[in-house]
């Protein structure tokens, strides 16, 4: 009975106090830069060094020269879920134009992560993100979609996930490829 109360105050606490700070949106522009460029003295986007779920070290600078799509996202989260065929489909139709995406797990639990790739496996890199990283890029909700340009300039930044957005990213992507 203990066990039962201490894991409803722990889900009653994580409502109340972490899902507003990284809630779930379904769609909603967060500054996106657009074709145009980066604004102007926006800084390059933070540099990481994270874990893979293969246990591999993944730095943002592996990258230098790629496309970037930086997808910061939880499993509990619907419009993540609904991102990530949209984002396994970009990667198969670009990666060979040097577009790469990397899912930013925010997951607390490594089991839930691990549990969730195996019913549905993805075919980019997935990190464990912590922390640090996220308050980084400045992520307070999700899914938070970076798109990052060859050069290491951040081109776009969504936050949300629909049909609109989808195709806002497929363009740029789309567009930064063919350059």
């Amino acid at each position: 009975m203990k066990k039962f109360s201490t894991r409803l105050l722990f889900i009653a606490l994580l409502l109340v106090f972490v899902l507003p700070a990284t809630g779930c949106s379904k769609s909603e522009q967060s500054g996106q830069t657009g074709v145009a460029g980066t604004k102007a003295g926006q800084p390059p986007p933070p540099p990481f060094d994270l874990p893979s779920v293969s246990g591999k070290r993944v730095r943002l600078s592996d990258y230098k020269g790629k496309i970037v799509v930086l997808d910061f996202w939880a499993t509990w989260c619907p419009p993540c879920r609904e991102a990530i065929p949209h984002l396994a489909g970009l990667h198969n139709r670009l990666s060979a134009k040097g577009v790469e995406v990397l899912g930013m797990n925010l997951d607390q639990n490594p089991g839930e992560l691990d549990a969730f790739l195996k019913a549905k496996p993805v075919p980019y890199t997935v990190v464990r993100t912590d922390q640090a990283t996220s308050m980084a890029y400045g992520v307070s909700g999700i899914p938070r979609i970076f798109v990052i340009d060859r050069q290491g300039a951040v081109r776009g930044d969504f936050l949300g996930f629909d049909r609109s957005t989808a195709k806002k990213i497929d363009t740029l992507v789309d567009f930064l490829a063919s350059e």
